[in-house]
């Protein structure tokens, strides 16, 4: 990266995914921060999944 700033933005974001075990694109984390339940979904997924995922959060 020429520029420094997008070279450390770029580094920041790469440190973040690391500290959520994320290894791929595109990642969806699904989060309630009333109870903090998370969850994620990785790749390209059909709506149902989205749907599935968002109900398991919400139950848990």
């Amino acid at each position: 990266m020429r520029d420094p700033q997008v070279g450390g933005a770029f580094e920041a974001d790469a440190e973040q995914a690391r500290a959520f075990d994320i290894r791929g694109t595109p990642t969806f984390v699904v989060f309630d921060p009333e109870t903090e339940a998370a969850g994620t979904l990785v790749g390209a997924q059909p709506l149902e999944w989205f749907t599935d995922a968002l109900e398991q959060i919400r139950e848990a």
